[in-house]
């Protein structure tokens, strides 16, 4: 089975969002088995989700400053989109992303996770 590690360490995630609702998905940074986490309280986090990844511009930032990714002190790292978050991917199949975490007090920077995302329409819809 192959390795879902990219060689620098960076876990490889593919992930599956159905436009127009809401989506979370959480992923834990630790050591050992079991995995203990590490304290992630007082880090800060954001993500790009990109059409392609040279793409300048962005789809949309999550970031532990616009609430959207959540940190904990066992190394829980929650991304969070909301209903109108994933209703901005209507038109695209398929994007990239990654998760960047940094630890103010020492400078220290870790991409922890990346992959593709696929978005699936939803049959259900609200009616006007």
């Amino acid at each position: 089975m192959p390795s879902k590690f990219a060689p620098d360490g960076q876990y490889q995630s593919n992930l599956d969002i159905r436009v127009g609702s809401t989506f979370n998905k959480t992923y834990k940074w630790g050591t050992g088995t079991p995995v203990v986490g590490y304290d992630l309280s007082d880090w800060t986090a954001k993500s790009h989700i990109r059409a392609k990844l040279k793409d300048e511009e962005y789809l949309l930032e999550l970031s532990t400053e616009n609430g959207r990714i959540e940190l904990t002190a066992t190394g829980d790292v929650t991304l969070m989109f909301s209903e109108a978050d994933t209703l901005l991917f209507g038109d695209y199949k398929k994007a990239v992303f990654d998760v960047e975490l940094f630890q103010p007090a020492t400078g220290f920077k870790k991409n922890l996770v990346g992959g593709t995302i696929t978005f699936w329409p939803e049959v259900t819809r609200d009616t006007p």
